[in-house]
């Protein structure tokens, strides 16, 4: 007779241990349903054991289940009077989070020069940032907000470096924990008039906020701007009549009506609203 050759016995325990089977993500997150139906369903999933809190797709539940807050941190500005590399260190970021929260940091950046450029990068804490919300093309001015995530410290630097020479660079920092698309505005408003009001409406979804940065290169100026819709947290000229103007917060809208009453007629302005739950 031909003998096989047969695979070992396999060993079983005597109390086998239970496998779970993999959640199947499409099923329980159709696209069709929205972020509160989304973080309604994992919290289900999680708390029977059907699916594990790091198995949701990063960026869109990861945090699903957990409550989002936004605040203000801290605002700091640089003025070494040219170069194209800036860094505005010890800004307030809030306490670090406890797992498993998860905590992302929006910084919103402005920036003036005599000459055109564009943001290349941003750092926040040493970790990479990405381009949240904001114009980026070439221009005397930038108004932009960028985000990474920070999982230690309560304070951090934040570097920009430049395509071109730069004169200026203010910051100012927006802790978040739980963002559900944290890399992806609900909604954004942008504006390169130079006139005023700037209109900035962007729809808050219910529980969310929105953060808004204004930059202006503008000798008449005495001040960024006066926000109404949002809560200002900066009005500052960053170097010569260059202001730079922050504000956060807001509530549920359709859009939110967000606007920045300026002085002066304006040489150069970039403006940006976005909305984040």
């Amino acid at each position: 007779m031909t003998s096989l050759d047969l695979p070992p016995k396999l060993w079983l325990p005597e109390r086998p241990a239970i496998i779970r089977p993999v959640a199947e993500i499409d099923k329980y997150f159709p696209v069709a349903i929205g972020h509160t139906e989304r973080r309604a369903v994992a919290s289900e999933l999680v708390k029977s054991g059907r699916l594990e809190l790091g198995a949701i797709p990063f960026g869109m539940f990861s945090v699903g289940a957990l409550p989002f807050a936004l605040s203000y941190g801290s605002f700091g500005s640089v003025n070494p009077g040219g170069g194209t590399s800036f860094t505005v260190s010890s800004l307030a970021i809030g306490a670090a989070p406890v797992a498993p929260n998860r905590r992302y940091v929006y910084a919103a950046i402005g920036l003036a020069s005599s000459g055109t450029f564009t943001v290349s990068t941003v750092t926040i804490g040493g970790n990479a940032a990405s381009l949240f919300a904001g114009l980026n093309a070439s221009s005397f001015v930038q108004a932009q907000i960028w985000v990474a995530e920070v999982p230690i410290a309560t304070t951090a630097s934040v570097q920009v470096t430049t395509s071109a020479n730069t004169l200026c660079c203010g910051v100012a920092t927006y802790p978040a924990l739980n963002p559900a698309t944290p890399n992806v505005p609900d909604a954004i408003t942008t504006s390169t008039s130079t006139g005023s009001p700037l209109g900035l409406d962007v729809n808050i979804v219910a529980g969310g906020a929105a953060i808004g940065a204004v930059q202006v290169r503008d000798t008449s100026a005495t001040s960024g701007g006066a926000w109404s819709g949002l809560t200002e947290t900066v009005d500052s000229d960053i170097r010569s009549t260059e202001y730079f103007t922050v504000a956060g917060g807001g509530s549920a809208g359709s859009p939110a009506p967000i606007t920045v009453t300026r002085t002066g007629a304006g040489t150069d302005s970039r403006a940006v609203s976005a909305s984040v739950h």
